[in-house]
C-alpha cells in the first residue's frame, strides 16, 4: 500500500484514538498495519539512501587513490628535478674547475692572463 493523505489522516486518527485510550482492537490492527507500512517506506527510502551514500563512497575513494597515485608521481617528478638540478650543479662545477685549469694553463705558457 502507498502512503497517502488519506492514510496520513487515517493514522492521525487512530493515533489520536490510541492516546485517548479509546482504540478498538479492529482499528489497533489497522493502526498496526500503517505503521507497518510507515516503516516499510522508511526502510525503502533508507535503502536506497545508502547505497547512494555507498556508491558515493567507492567513486570518492577511487577518485581519492587517483589523486594520491597522481600526487606519489608528481613526487617522483621532484625528485628526479632534483637529482638534476644537483648533476647540473656537479656539471658546473666541473666545468668551473676545468676552466681554470685551462686558464692557468694558457697563462703559464703565454704569460698572457686573457681567457682562452
Amino acid at each position: 500500500m502507498e502512503w497517502n493523505e488519506q492514510l496520513a489522516d487515517r493514522f492521525d486518527e487512530l493515533r489520536l484514538k490510541q492516546i485517548a485510550g479509546v482504540l478498538s482492537p479492529k482499528e489497533q490492527a489497522e493502526l498496526s498495519q500503517l505503521i507497518q507500512t510507515i516503516e516499510s517506506g522508511e526502510s525503502a527510502l533508507l535503502t536506497t539512501y545508502f547505497d547512494h551514500v555507498a556508491a558515493e563512497n567507492v567513486r570518492l575513494q577511487t577518485k581519492l587513490q587517483a589523486v594520491q597515485d597522481e600526487n606519489e608521481a608528481l613526487g617522483q617528478l621532484v625528485v628526479q628535478q632534483e637529482q638534476l638540478v644537483a648533476d647540473a650543479r656537479r656539471w658546473l662545477a666541473e666545468f668551473d674547475r676545468r676552466n681554470t685549469q685551462i686558464q692557468k694553463s694558457y697563462s703559464h705558457l703565454t704569460g698572457n692572463t686573457s681567457p682562452v
